[in-house]
């Protein structure tokens, strides 16, 4: 498997990095059969991605995967459906770019170091936010993995590098308007601060203020990680413990200082129950003794 727990901005060739990546940080994904050999060509150094919306509420994986409208191509790496769930529709380069530029990328050639999204939606209905909220989560943990922060030359819609040469303004602003286009400005923003999270926690969300604040080794703390180590078991546990202290006590008396009411050592101490047990077997054996004597 490939090793995604630290980036490699050195990556070179298709990103096959995604499954395990996703797995990793837990994100939802499903590759469909065929994906992982199915490209329009092979990648060298990848810039960064693109957002996308397909143009129609109903666009399946199957035809991002093979787009009727592109001699059956790969038109987009991912395939996002309405509540987010990522499908990976294929590895290689995939025809989603198009003609255009600006902003650092190539001029009509960024397919070849771009990593399209492609958004289930019409564009004009209002968009779903948790579909946004994986959306965001997808992009940060591609763009950590790179090396690469938020910025509008490695995390870009089609609108900006497209308008000019082809009118593309997907993806759109989901306000009713057809060619209203999404502000993403607010949408890189919302990747960086998960990027940010990654390299300063290793997760996408940061932890709680409690959380952050450092964990006191407190008695109570032991107990709560036990507790949650052993689940239900752990009050079983607990009667166990305080039937071993019992017994502990029995044995060896009150503080473990022995039982008086047994007597003493020849030190004057308070014999334990063993004690007492030891100096009755040898009162039994001296008594025997002297009774073997009295019968000879």
């Amino acid at each position: 498997m490939t090793t995604v727990l630290k980036p490699n901005p050195k990556h070179r060739g298709d990103p096959t990095f995604i499954p395990d990546l996703f797995e990793h940080f837990g994100i939802p994904l499903t590759v469909m059969p065929g994906a992982m050999d199915w490209g329009m060509g092979d990648f060298g150094a990848i810039q960064g991605i693109f957002w996308h919306h397909t143009g129609a509420r109903t666009t399946s994986a199957a035809y991002i995967k093979n787009n009727p409208g592109l001699s059956n191509g790969l038109s987009s790496l991912f395939h996002i459906g309405p509540k987010g769930h990522h499908t990976l529709c294929g590895i290689g380069i995939a025809w989603h770019a198009g003609r255009g530029w600006g902003n650092g990328w190539p001029t009509n050639d960024a397919n070849r170091v771009s990593l399209g999204w492609e958004i289930q939606s019409n564009g004009t209905d209002p968009w779903d936010e948790e579909q946004l909220y994986w959306v965001r989560r997808g992009s940060a943990v591609v763009l950590w993995y790179l090396g690469h922060d938020a910025t509008i030359d490695h995390m870009t819609a089609h609108w900006e590098y497209s308008m000019a040469a082809q009118g593309k303004w997907d993806p759109g602003k989901g306000n009713g308007v057809s060619g209203a286009v999404m502000d993403m400005n607010p949408e890189r923003a919302k990747v960086q601060a998960y990027i940010n999270n990654i390299r300063k926690y290793g997760a996408l969300d940061a932890p709680s203020q409690e959380e952050e604040n450092g964990m006191s080794l407190t008695p109570k703390y032991f107990t709560d990680f036990i507790k949650g180590f052993f689940g239900p078991q752990f009050d079983l546990l607990a009667q166990v413990r305080d039937l071993l202290l019992d017994v502990q006590e029995q044995l060896r008396g009150r503080n473990l200082t022995g039982w008086a009411q047994l007597g003493k050592n020849a030190q004057g101490q308070n014999l334990t129950m063993v004690d007492a047990l030891a100096a009755l077997r040898q009162d039994v054996a001296d008594l025997h003794k002297k009774i073997d004597e009295v019968s000879k």
